[in-house]
């Protein structure tokens, strides 16, 4: 169908309307007993919409548009970049006190996929601050389209009548010639999808998400373009191949729709992108996708119990990310000047899976500084316990160097360092006594003078760009909270890393309170991290698998209360972590403490039972699984965004991976498979030994976890019609590059 009006970029930016939630918070409650029967009772008036002075501008600008009878559209441009700079000299914070309570709950939302996007709309005065949101009620098309209008800045509100209504969007041309509604019937989901296409700019390539509907041809002819729109930029998604055209829109889908049109970064990744390659009757399509790092989004990880990083993507997917393990000085340097290294096998394994990975070099530890350090001193016991020793230090200097490039001849750079691990525990740093505050100094010396040698034996190895350092704490404690001024020695060694993190466990009474764990984060962030990116490298508590523990808190099994608390951090994540959010989008990775123990344990932080070559989550587990899945669908939250897409059956595709976000994949795609006829064996050849794993249809996960030049999969959860095959690739060096000679199904 042509279309009757000239599309636009958007003048109306989604960050600046994101941005203004701050200024929302006191909006009028126009409903606040959430008891009207009309659905459309809970849209505001206009006049109760607070906006800042740049919408306001674009509001003038958007009267212009509709003087010439064009109306404005939203862009599809997504800010992948950090979020703003951090505030400084921030005293810690009260998560629960300062920071909850101006967040608007609706009662019957908490905890729903689509809380965010109603939270923050009615935030923005979209809709009423009623007691309950009614997910799944319904909504006629004039109360959806006054919602629209308020959500473009238009001089609309809820009290409008829908004579009032239909003669504005006439004078607009929002709908296009031929299409006429009845604003008092129920909003349809192809009716919804076609009103948010009309208001948002289109892109090419649309048509090849025909593929993804099953029900495709149950689509009004008229509306058919804007609901493949929708999809492509990620405003509709499409759930298990089903797109119910006829079916009432819920409120909750009403909400992510019109939020994911004013916040790009809200909107949802397609099950697959091939390009312009889309020909009416093809069978198959092969394309190679090349991702860059979303410096905006998460990296969740773990600790993958050292080697078990294919059976983390067997049960999680793809992760970018992982903690190995521990190297210390004294278990290396076992004569003095002879190393004793060891095959960094443990430390390569991420790499096999596409992953980033995170190394400890313990060093100054000892008993000397820290009698109660219960490994042990990380110095060997032929040298003076005490790194402010001349010769000890020297002999520190040359472990280091000599360590960066062993490791670095090994595993080829893709590694982020954490020299002296847990330094507040290793080195004694719990009081703001005189003693500490000179260990205090005289670690951070060390630390900065350490961080100079690591980078000059990366640079003479050839792996200047490979090597990143950070330096890590133990949660936050009083010696932090004093303040800037009096930790000089910890603005000293961030300015010396090229990341911050922070291992934090819980301490609150209820342990599923995550308030904790962010407010740590926020503070670190905020006072210590010199707008560098922070990490999280390590977050539990201690749990018993006893089947007749008890929380004497909660009352709860103490595996249901770690299960409370992975289901509220995501939660909470969702909130802060978004642009103008609690995080600031500075939190570059979170990695949790551990994935897979003997089952056998009592106690531990798993979040995965492991038996041979598998694991079955437990239900904290789970609650991990659906938050990464809830944030990693959207492009603001994702580590990763598609840069290109191209052809990869004609010419034998070269495939690159340089670490967990920056990386080449293949996509797969069979649109007529018969499951009752065919094999189901993927089978991959390559031109050298890899690895290779797979996912299919964005639920199925596969890592064989062998090196191998050929690799074959006894496909799972494949359907007839469409299916969505995604391959990826891996390899102890890194960067890596194989060439792919041939994918088939047979």
């Amino acid at each position: 169908m042509k279309k009757s009006i000239k599309r636009i970029l958007a003048l109306l930016l989604s960050a600046l309307m994101v941005l203004s939630v701050a200024a929302c918070g006191d909006t009028a409650d126009s409903s606040s007993d959430g008891s009207s029967s009309n659905p459309d009772d809970s849209i505001v008036s206009s006049e109760e919409i607070v906006i800042d002075d740049h919408v306001n501008e674009n509001v003038n600008a958007n009267d212009e548009n509709i003087k010439n009878k064009v109306f404005p559209m939203f862009g599809n441009e997504v800010d992948y970049s950090r979020g703003g700079p951090t505030a400084t000299e921030e005293a810690y914070p009260d998560y629960k006190k300062d920071y909850l309570p101006n967040r608007y709950e609706y009662a019957d939302m908490v905890g729903h996929d689509s809380e965010v996007s109603a939270v923050r709309l009615a935030e923005l005065g979209i809709f009423s601050k009623t007691e309950k949101f009614s997910p799944n009620s319904s909504m006629t098309v004039g109360g959806f389209l006054k919602a629209l209008m308020m959500a473009c800045r238009q001089d609309i509100n809820g009290k409008t009548s829908n004579a009032d209504l239909k003669a504005f969007i006439d004078e607009t041309n929002f709908l296009e010639e031929g299409i006429t509604v009845d604003y008092d019937a129920v909003l349809t989901n192809e009716l919804m999808a076609y009103f948010l296409s009309r208001a948002n700019e289109t892109v090419a390539n649309a048509e090849q998400y025909k593929l993804l509907i099953e029900d495709y041809n149950d689509i009004t002819e008229a509306y058919r373009d804007e609901v493949l729109q929708t999809i492509a930029v990620g405003i509709i998604e499409i759930v298990d191949f089903k797109f119910e055209p006829k079916a009432k829109a819920t409120r909750a889908a009403i909400a992510d729709g019109i939020y994911r049109l004013i916040n790009t970064g809200a909107r949802v990744i397609p099950l697959y992108d091939i390009g312009n390659l889309y020909v009416e009757g093809e069978n198959e399509y092969l394309v190679k996708n090349s991702y860059l790092k979303n410096e905006a989004g998460v990296q969740f990880g773990f600790f993958c119990d050292y080697n078990k990083q294919n059976i983390v993507f067997d049960v999680m997917g793809k992760i970018p990310i992982d903690r190995t393990g521990f190297n210390k000085w004294q278990h290396i340097e076992t004569e003095k000047g002879v190393y004793n290294w060891h095959s960094f096998y443990n430390d390569a394994s991420p790499h096999k899976s596409g992953m980033t990975t995170i190394i400890c070099c313990d060093i100054t530890a000892n008993l000397r500084w820290n009698p109660m350090f219960n490994t042990g001193s990380n110095i060997p016991k032929f040298y003076e316990q005490d790194i402010t020793d001349p010769t000890t230090r020297a002999a520190a200097k040359r472990f280091l160097y000599a360590f960066v490039q062993q490791m670095l001849s090994v595993l080829e750079g893709d590694v982020l360092l954490l020299i002296d691990y847990e330094l507040d525990w290793q080195q004694a740093i719990w009081d703001n006594g005189l003693a500490t505050k000179n260990r205090a100094n005289e670690f951070s010396k060390w630390f900065c003078e350490a961080c100079e040698v690591a980078r000059e034996a990366a640079k003479q190895a050839g792996y200047a760009d490979r090597l990143k350092l950070g330096v890590n704490y133990n949660n936050i404690t009083g010696v932090h909270r004093t303040g800037v001024h009096n930790n000089q020695w910890m603005i000293n060694m961030a300015k010396a890393a090229d990341y911050v993190t922070i291992d934090s466990y819980q301490f609150y009474d209820d342990a599923s309170d995550p308030s904790y764990t962010i407010q740590n984060l926020r503070f670190l962030m905020n006072n210590y991290s010199l707008g560098k990116p922070i990490m999280m490298v390590e977050n539990g508590m201690g749990v018993s698998h006893e089947p007749d523990a008890i929380d004497p808190v909660t009352g709860l099994h103490p595996l249901q209360v770690y299960a409370n608390y992975f289901t509220n951090l995501y939660r909470e994540f969702r909130f802060e972590c978004a642009r103008g959010g609690y995080l600031n989008a500075n939190l570059d990775a979170y990695l949790i403490w551990d994935f897979a123990q003997d089952p056998k344990a009592m106690s531990g932080n798993s979040v995965a039972n492991y038996v041979g070559n598998t694991a079955e989550l437990l239900i904290n587990g789970i609650e991990v699984k659906r938050g990464i899945d809830l944030m990693y669908k959207q492009n603001q939250y994702n580590p990763s965004y598609r840069d290109k897409v191209v052809e990869a059956s004609i010419t034998a595709p070269k495939i690159t991976v340089s670490s967990g976000t920056q990386y080449e994949s293949l996509t797969y795609l069979v649109t007529d498979y018969d499951t009752k006829k065919a094999d189901g064996k993927l089978r991959v050849k390559l031109d050298k030994a890899g690895y290779c794993f797979i996912t299919v249809n964005g639920k199925s996960y596969q890592h064989d976890g062998i090196e191998s030049d050929s690799h074959t999969y006894q496909l799972e959860g494949m359907r007839d019609g469409l299916n969505v095959i995604e391959i990826y690739f891996g390899a102890e060096e890194a960067p890596s590059t194989r060439t792919v000679e041939k994918v088939l199904i047979n």
